[in-house]
Protein backbone atom coordinates (compact mmCIF):
# COMPACT_ATOMS: atom_id res chain seq x y z
CA UNK A 1 0.00 0.00 0.00
CA UNK A 2 1.51 3.61 -0.95
CA UNK A 3 -0.48 6.61 -0.87
CA UNK A 4 -4.00 5.38 -0.30
CA UNK A 5 -3.14 2.69 -3.54
CA UNK A 6 -3.44 -1.02 -3.11
CA UNK A 7 -0.81 -3.07 -5.09
CA UNK A 8 -0.96 -6.45 -5.59
CA UNK A 9 1.19 -7.89 -7.52
CA UNK A 10 5.07 -7.23 -8.03
CA UNK A 11 4.95 -6.16 -11.46
CA UNK A 12 1.92 -3.65 -10.99
CA UNK A 13 4.01 -2.78 -7.84
CA UNK A 14 6.79 -2.23 -9.95
CA UNK A 15 5.55 -0.41 -12.45
CA UNK A 16 2.92 2.02 -10.12
CA UNK A 17 6.33 2.74 -8.11
CA UNK A 18 8.03 3.38 -11.58
CA UNK A 19 5.67 6.17 -12.59
CA UNK A 20 5.68 7.91 -9.00
CA UNK A 21 9.07 8.51 -8.95
CA UNK A 22 9.15 9.97 -12.05
CA UNK A 23 6.09 11.93 -11.71
CA UNK A 24 7.76 13.36 -8.26
CA UNK A 25 11.11 14.54 -10.00
CA UNK A 26 9.69 15.89 -13.27
CA UNK A 27 7.46 18.18 -10.55
CA UNK A 28 10.46 19.20 -9.21
CA UNK A 29 12.73 20.05 -11.87
CA UNK A 30 9.59 22.05 -13.21
CA UNK A 31 9.21 23.77 -9.82
CA UNK A 32 12.97 24.65 -9.18
CA UNK A 33 12.70 26.67 -12.75
CA UNK A 34 9.10 28.34 -11.66
CA UNK A 35 10.35 29.01 -7.92
CA UNK A 36 12.67 32.26 -9.02
CA UNK A 37 9.31 33.99 -11.07
CA UNK A 38 7.10 33.21 -8.23
CA UNK A 39 8.92 33.61 -4.73
CA UNK A 40 10.33 36.94 -3.56
CA UNK A 41 11.48 37.97 -0.67
CA UNK A 42 12.82 35.88 2.58
CA UNK A 43 11.54 32.94 0.59
CA UNK A 44 13.17 33.56 -2.77
CA UNK A 45 17.07 33.57 -1.02
CA UNK A 46 15.56 30.14 0.60
CA UNK A 47 15.20 28.56 -2.15
CA UNK A 48 18.33 29.73 -4.28
CA UNK A 49 20.59 28.18 -1.78
CA UNK A 50 22.30 26.27 -4.90
CA UNK A 51 23.66 28.49 -7.95
CA UNK A 52 22.48 27.84 -11.38
CA UNK A 53 24.87 25.70 -12.10
CA UNK A 54 24.45 22.82 -9.56
CA UNK A 55 20.74 23.20 -10.39
CA UNK A 56 21.15 22.08 -13.61
CA UNK A 57 23.49 19.00 -12.97
CA UNK A 58 21.31 18.45 -10.48
CA UNK A 59 18.30 17.83 -12.98
CA UNK A 60 20.90 15.98 -15.36
CA UNK A 61 21.66 13.42 -13.17
CA UNK A 62 17.70 13.18 -11.85
CA UNK A 63 16.82 12.62 -15.81
CA UNK A 64 19.73 10.00 -15.92
CA UNK A 65 18.58 8.22 -13.17
CA UNK A 66 14.98 8.44 -14.06
CA UNK A 67 16.11 6.77 -17.24
CA UNK A 68 18.33 3.88 -15.34
CA UNK A 69 15.27 2.88 -13.89
CA UNK A 70 13.59 1.73 -16.47
CA UNK A 71 15.91 -1.33 -16.79
CA UNK A 72 15.77 -1.89 -12.85
CA UNK A 73 13.45 -4.99 -11.67
CA UNK A 74 11.38 -4.23 -8.78
CA UNK A 75 12.12 -7.37 -6.59
CA UNK A 76 14.78 -6.58 -4.47
CA UNK A 77 14.28 -4.55 -1.17
CA UNK A 78 16.98 -2.35 -1.52
CA UNK A 79 16.13 -0.84 -4.63
CA UNK A 80 12.45 -0.09 -2.71
CA UNK A 81 14.44 1.53 0.27
CA UNK A 82 16.40 3.78 -2.53
CA UNK A 83 13.63 4.68 -4.42
CA UNK A 84 11.57 5.78 -0.97
CA UNK A 85 15.01 7.41 0.67
CA UNK A 86 14.63 9.14 -2.81
CA UNK A 87 11.10 10.20 -2.63
CA UNK A 88 11.11 11.26 0.69
CA UNK A 89 13.88 13.06 0.03
CA UNK A 90 12.31 15.13 -2.56
CA UNK A 91 9.04 15.28 -0.78
CA UNK A 92 11.24 16.85 2.30
CA UNK A 93 12.64 19.67 0.35
CA UNK A 94 9.62 20.66 -1.21
CA UNK A 95 7.89 21.10 2.47
CA UNK A 96 10.92 22.84 3.27
CA UNK A 97 10.64 25.34 0.47
CA UNK A 98 7.02 26.03 1.26
CA UNK A 99 6.33 29.59 2.57
CA UNK A 100 5.85 30.58 6.43
CA UNK A 101 2.92 32.52 7.75
CA UNK A 102 4.16 35.65 7.86
CA UNK A 103 5.70 35.55 4.53
CA UNK A 104 2.26 34.65 3.38
CA UNK A 105 0.36 37.51 5.19
CA UNK A 106 3.34 39.80 3.74
CA UNK A 107 1.78 38.78 0.19
CA UNK A 108 -1.55 39.21 1.31
CA UNK A 109 -2.14 35.91 0.94
CA UNK A 110 -3.03 34.66 4.18
CA UNK A 111 -5.49 36.88 6.00
CA UNK A 112 -3.96 37.37 9.60
CA UNK A 113 -7.03 38.43 11.42
CA UNK A 114 -10.11 36.85 11.92
CA UNK A 115 -13.74 38.51 10.83
CA UNK A 116 -14.07 40.13 13.88
CA UNK A 117 -10.90 42.08 13.77
CA UNK A 118 -11.01 43.08 10.50
CA UNK A 119 -14.28 44.06 10.76
CA UNK A 120 -12.94 46.52 13.89
CA UNK A 121 -10.13 47.49 12.27
CA UNK A 122 -12.74 49.00 9.04
CA UNK A 123 -14.83 50.39 11.47
CA UNK A 124 -11.74 52.38 13.39
CA UNK A 125 -10.78 53.51 9.68
CA UNK A 126 -14.16 54.65 9.06
CA UNK A 127 -14.45 56.58 11.88
CA UNK A 128 -11.15 58.32 11.51
CA UNK A 129 -11.92 59.44 8.07
CA UNK A 130 -15.38 60.50 9.30
CA UNK A 131 -13.43 63.16 12.17
CA UNK A 132 -11.05 64.51 9.18
CA UNK A 133 -13.76 64.89 7.34
CA UNK A 134 -15.47 66.96 9.73
CA UNK A 135 -12.74 68.77 10.80
CA UNK A 136 -11.67 69.98 7.02
CA UNK A 137 -11.55 73.77 7.12
CA UNK A 138 -14.01 75.96 5.09
CA UNK A 139 -13.64 78.17 1.80
CA UNK A 140 -13.04 81.17 3.46
CA UNK A 141 -10.21 79.65 5.45
CA UNK A 142 -8.80 77.93 2.46
CA UNK A 143 -8.89 81.36 0.45
CA UNK A 144 -7.42 82.75 3.44
CA UNK A 145 -4.31 80.59 3.18
CA UNK A 146 -4.45 80.83 -0.43
CA UNK A 147 -4.76 77.12 -0.58
CA UNK A 148 -8.11 77.84 -2.99
CA UNK A 149 -7.78 79.83 -6.22
CA UNK A 150 -10.14 81.52 -7.82
CA UNK A 151 -11.59 79.64 -10.25
CA UNK A 152 -11.65 76.91 -7.54
CA UNK A 153 -14.36 78.48 -5.68
CA UNK A 154 -16.25 80.99 -7.71
CA UNK A 155 -19.84 80.48 -8.32
CA UNK A 156 -20.97 80.44 -11.84
CA UNK A 157 -24.59 81.14 -13.11
CA UNK A 158 -26.29 80.88 -16.19
CA UNK A 159 -27.85 84.26 -17.35
CA UNK A 160 -30.09 85.34 -19.82
CA UNK A 161 -28.45 86.15 -23.26
CA UNK A 162 -29.50 89.52 -24.49
CA UNK A 163 -28.25 92.25 -26.45
CA UNK A 164 -24.94 93.73 -25.21
CA UNK A 165 -24.19 96.29 -28.09
CA UNK A 166 -24.96 99.99 -26.86
CA UNK A 167 -27.32 102.44 -27.58
CA UNK A 168 -26.29 104.94 -30.10
CA UNK A 169 -28.15 108.48 -28.22
CA UNK A 170 -26.82 110.90 -30.99
CA UNK A 171 -29.53 108.79 -33.32
CA UNK A 172 -32.00 110.20 -31.70
CA UNK A 173 -31.22 113.53 -31.05
CA UNK A 174 -33.50 116.76 -32.01
CA UNK A 175 -32.64 119.93 -33.87
CA UNK A 176 -32.98 121.57 -30.96
CA UNK A 177 -30.49 119.38 -28.48
CA UNK A 178 -27.77 119.57 -31.62
CA UNK A 179 -27.93 123.27 -31.04
CA UNK A 180 -28.06 123.07 -27.47
CA UNK A 181 -25.02 120.88 -27.49
CA UNK A 182 -22.88 123.18 -30.33
CA UNK A 183 -23.89 126.54 -28.52
CA UNK A 184 -22.37 124.53 -25.28
CA UNK A 185 -19.11 123.21 -27.10
CA UNK A 186 -18.27 126.69 -28.26
CA UNK A 187 -18.64 128.44 -25.48
CA UNK A 188 -16.09 125.88 -23.77
CA UNK A 189 -13.77 126.06 -26.74
CA UNK A 190 -13.89 130.00 -26.18
CA UNK A 191 -13.69 130.44 -22.54
CA UNK A 192 -11.15 127.35 -21.97
CA UNK A 193 -8.93 126.58 -25.01
CA UNK A 194 -6.72 129.16 -26.62
CA UNK A 195 -6.79 129.37 -30.27
CA UNK A 196 -3.49 129.02 -32.17
CA UNK A 197 -2.67 132.65 -34.43
CA UNK A 198 -2.67 130.94 -37.48
CA UNK A 199 -6.46 129.07 -36.93
CA UNK A 200 -7.74 132.33 -35.18
CA UNK A 201 -9.22 133.66 -38.76
CA UNK A 202 -10.75 130.32 -38.81
CA UNK A 203 -13.29 131.46 -35.72
CA UNK A 204 -15.90 133.97 -34.56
Amino acid sequence: KCNGVIVSSPSERSDFAHSFLLSVLFYQSVSNEDCAYILSGGLASRVKRKDTLALKLERQQEKEQSQDQENITWNNKEQWEDVRNKIGTALTRRLSQRPTAQELEQRNILQAKDEADRRKERSEIKRRLTRKLSQRPTVAELQARKILRFHEYVECTHAQDYDRRADKPWTKLTPSDKAAIRKELNEYKSAEMEVHEDSRIYTR
